[in-house]
């Protein structure tokens, strides 16, 4: 069972997180069901924007010039083998 919950305005961000390109275009990282996961943010961004809540975007970015990873995979360049700071599919997704 839903139950509406009341959040006082000013008092909340919506945080979203890895809505990254690599996901919709990468056949090694897709994720199924994606264009659904961007249309429900899309329409819970709207719902934010219309009650003046903050909307923040992360993206996982890894930058292996700045920080050696020991275990973490990389490609034959020895670049990282996903979410590269250089790879433009590390941008998130426009929507």
């Amino acid at each position: 069972m839903k139950t509406p919950i009341s959040i006082k305005r000013g008092t909340v961000a919506a945080v979203f997180v890895d809505l990254q390109e690599e996901h919709r275009q990468d056949k090694r990282y897709l994720v199924e069901g994606f264009a659904d996961i961007l249309a429900n943010v899309q329409r819970l961004q709207a719902a934010a924007r219309a009650n003046d809540v903050l909307l923040y975007h992360s993206a996982y970015i890894v930058d292996l010039t700045r920080e050696a990873r020991r275990f973490h995979p990389v490609d034959a360049n020895g670049r990282s083998a996903f979410s590269d700071k250089d790879d433009p599919l590390t941008a998130i997704c426009p929507e």
